[in-house]
C-alpha cells in the first residue's frame, strides 16, 4: 500500500519518488500522486510534518534534548493562560516555541457583536468551532528557543533567546544568563504574549 500522511490542516498527502537530473533517487510529498508512489519508507527516513504543517521526508536525526527537559518546557506552556496559542519542538541542541500569528479566535469574534449574542443566546459552541477552526489553519511564527550549552555540561545549563523584529535587530536576541531549563522556563515562559516579553534583554 502507498504511504500517505494526513498533516494537521486535513491535507492528504502521497510519498513519491522521483530521479534529479543527475540521476538520483529522491523523494517527495505530492497533494496527488505523481510518477511512482512509494510503499516502505526508506532505510534512515522518517516522515516530518513542520511546525506550519509542511510534510517532508527527512533523516533520522537524534535529539539531544532530555524527556525532562522538553517536559518542563511542556507544563510552563500548559500553565501559560494563552499556552494553546503555543506549539514547541525540538532539534539537535535546541528547543523552539512557536506562537500563533493570527487573534485569539474570541477577539476575532468579540468584532461581531451580533455573532457573540448569537453565541450567547443559543449555546452552539461558536467559540470552540472557532478555535478548532484556528488550530488548523494556524501560521506559528518563533518567539523564544533554549539551546543546550556545546561542551561537557553535566548540568544541563541552556541559554535563551527571543525573537525581534526591530528593523536594527532582526533575528534572535540574548535574553538572559545560562541556567537550568527549568528556572528559564519558569522566569521566561509566564512572559510570552505580554508587554514583559519586549523588556527581556
Amino acid at each position: 500500500m502507498a504511504i500517505t500522511y494526513t498533516n494537521r490542516k486535513g491535507r492528504l498527502y502521497h510519498l513519491c519518488q522521483g530521479v534529479t537530473k543527475k540521476g538520483t533517487t529522491r523523494y517527495y510529498f505530492s497533494r496527488e500522486p505523481k510518477g511512482a508512489t512509494v510503499e516502505v519508507l526508506p532505510e534512515g527516513y522518517e516522515i516530518r510534518e513542520s511546525i506550519n504543517s509542511i510534510v517532508s521526508l527527512a533523516k533520522i536525526q537524534k535529539s539531544e534534548i532530555l524527556e525532562c527537559e522538553f517536559s518542563a518546557v511542556q507544563v510552563a506552556l500548559q500553565a501559560h493562560p494563552q499556552g494553546n496559542r503555543f506549539q514547541m519542538q525540538t532539534k539537535g541542541k535546541q528547543i523552539t516555541i512557536y506562537e500563533n500569528s493570527s487573534p485569539p479566535p474570541v477577539e476575532m469574534l468579540n468584532a461581531f457583536p451580533d455573532i457573540m449574542e448569537f453565541h450567547k443566546l443559543n449555546g452552539n459552541g461558536l467559540i470552540h468551532a472557532a478555535e478548532e477552526l484556528s488550530n488548523k489553519t494556524a501560521q506559528f511564527s518563533p518567539v523564544m528557543r533554549f539551546t543546550l550549552l556545546e561542551g561537557e555540561n553535566p548540568q544541563r545549563y541552556f541559554y535563551a533567546e527571543r525573537m525581534c523584529y526591530r528593523s536594527s535587530i532582526d533575528g534572535w536576541l540574548d535574553i538572559c544568563s545560562t541556567d537550568s531549563i527549568s528556572n528559564l522556563t519558569s522566569d521566561l515562559i509566564p512572559k510570552l504574549a505580554t508587554d514583559d516579553f519586549f523588556d527581556l534583554i
